[in-house]
């Protein structure tokens, strides 16, 4: 196999990678860089390695992150205090930062969390390539991380993208906690119990869906919650 994969990738001047029964084969860099344009002419740059969690669907990504910088807006707006470039982010669950390269300019400071030492690494390696300097990377689950949150730490906004399993209960009294916070779930049903606990302090000011998994019973969703009270103006669905 891996004499024809050579060739193959030499032909074509591509790297090939293959899993069976658990092992990982490589022809060429293990590494890819996948490039994001925004709307705005905003390029995104990522490392993405095999055997670690990306986004399947590069175009619905764009969508998301577009989405999400949205609502951060809507936020610091709503706060006050400076807008764009100021503030707090906790992001939970951060992965390679995905999301976090993309907002990482919209805040003073970002706290990202991930419990996967490779893609901690990859994260760090993500924010070099973009130039980004404001992000303290926490290599730590979320459930450890939530035991040591205090309200000294208290961030203006607090997004989560759990995995399919859904949020812990650790990560969930975080969220509670947070006048702000933006869940992104791939799995509806574990997102519906973690809103039926929340609905009784916040409230949903917008969602939307994003099809990343076509032609399965997964959806992509993301809600934005405020604590009741503290709601302001409502942005579209």
């Amino acid at each position: 196999w891996c004499g024809e994969a050579a060739t193959v990738a030499a032909e074509l001047g591509i790297s090939i990678t293959a899993v069976a029964k658990g092992v990982l084969w490589t022809v060429g860099p293990r590494e890819i860089e996948e490039r994001l344009e925004l709307a705005d002419g905003a390029v995104l740059r990522y490392r993405q390695v095999p055997g670690s969690f990306s986004n399947p669907n590069g175009g619905v990504n764009v969508r998301v992150l577009q989405w999400l910088r949205q609502q951060c807006l809507a936020v610091l707006s709503q706060r006050g205090g400076g807008g764009a470039g100021s503030g707090t982010l906790l992001e939970m669950y951060n992965g390679c930062g995905n999301h976090t390269v993309a907002l990482a300019s919209l805040f003073g400071k970002v706290i990202a969390v991930e419990g996967d030492p490779a893609l901690v690494d990859v994260a760090r390696r993500n924010y070099a390539l973009n130039g980004i300097t404001n992000v303290e990377q926490v290599g730590s689950t979320c459930e450890a991380f939530a035991e040591t949150w205090t309200d000294q730490f208290a961030a203006d906004l607090v997004i989560v993208d759990p995995p399919r399993t859904g949020l812990s209960q650790q990560a969930l009294s975080i969220v509670r906690s947070s006048a702000h916070a933006i869940i992104l779930s791939c799995n509806q049903h574990r997102l519906r119990e973690s809103l039926d606990t929340l609905v009784a302090t916040h409230t949903v000011v917008a969602a939307a869906f994003m099809d990343h998994f076509p032609w399965s019973e997964q959806s992509e969703c993301g809600v934005r919650l405020c604590r009741r009270g503290e709601e302001g103006a409502r942005t579209n669905v």
